[in-house]
């Protein structure tokens, strides 16, 4: 049901300023991120964070980074370092994110956590109300507690502030499986995907919209045909066990009242998660002000 991984954003201070070659280092970093070299992108970040430990936006990267590679309580040390550096709602949304992500599989443990999350999510859409990525956390959220209440708030908002991004879409179809709305789950999923759905979101959703639509009414049309249950397995697998990290990505960084907004994380993409960010198309640098 779920499936990715986020992206992180951008600073509002820095407690130590860069040289200009540890920026081209960061810009390094965030290009293997889009290229999806996630050794090569930890590893500029790790000496970054070592060299200068109160710059905060290469803490988020690379929790960003890790996140995207499943090591979930690693990535969850390193966002909170981000956020003790700046409590941005960049930051407390990147650390919400990795708190879902921990959680994924864990029955009593995770609760705590969630509620954690919970508080940050509240804090940074309290402090932004159109900060794409806090809702879409939110939803993400939502999707884990198994929440049809937060998941109708969390796309309402999305509609709100970002009617036509491919991420709030996706949630969409969501909420209106929740509600067993199979048309509606169907056309948002179609709309969903003419604006840029990934295939490691798309496919396991449409599967799941398949196996949903009542079988006295004709299948959905536009709705790509998958093929066997068999070929779908690992479809399915992973959109169980990952976050909307891809989602959360589309979304972008619109936390700046400008009009439709300069895509999700600083000059990168983050965790997310967006996050803003993922597993499955993680939540790639995308470009952002520098601080």
């Amino acid at each position: 049901m779920l499936l990715y991984v986020a992206s992180l954003l951008l600073p509002l201070a820095l407690a130590a300023s860069p040289t200009p070659e540890q920026q081209a280092r960061l810009d390094a970093a965030e290009n293997a991120w889009r290229q999806k070299d996630e050794a090569a992108a930890e590893k500029l970040l790790a000496q970054l964070t070592e060299e200068v430990p109160d710059w905060e936006r290469p803490w988020r990267r690379r929790c960003g980074v890790v996140l995207a590679q499943g090591r979930t309580s690693e990535a969850v040390e390193l966002c909170r370092k981000a956020l003790a550096l700046d409590p941005s709602v960049e930051n407390r949304t990147a650390l919400a994110l990795a708190l879902i992500r921990d959680t994924l599989g864990v029955e009593i443990a995770g609760e705590p956590e969630l509620e954690e999350a919970r508080a940050l999510i509240e804090a940074a859409t309290t402090a932004r109300a159109d900060y794409a990525q806090a809702w879409a956390a939110m939803c993400e959220l939502a999707i884990v507690k198994e929440d049809p209440a937060i998941l109708q708030r969390c796309v309402e908002e999305l509609e709100k502030h970002h009617p036509d991004d491919a991420g709030t879409l996706y949630y969409r179809v969501h909420l209106d499986l929740e509600r067993a709305d199979f048309n509606h789950a169907r056309r948002a999923l179609v709309s969903a995907r003419s604006k840029g759905l990934s295939d490691d979101l798309y496919q396991p959703l449409v599967l799941r919209v398949s196996a949903a639509f009542p079988e006295d009414q004709a299948e959905p049309a536009g709705v790509d045909a998958l093929g066997s249950p068999t070929a779908m397995l690992p479809w399915v697998i992973a959109a169980g066990l990952a976050l909307s990290v891809a989602a959360i990505a589309l979304l972008g960084d619109r936390s700046r009242p400008a009009p439709a907004a300069p895509p999700e994380g600083e000059r990168a993409p983050d965790t997310e998660a967006a996050p803003e960010g993922a597993a499955l198309e993680e939540a790639t640098p995308k470009d952002e002000p520098r601080s």
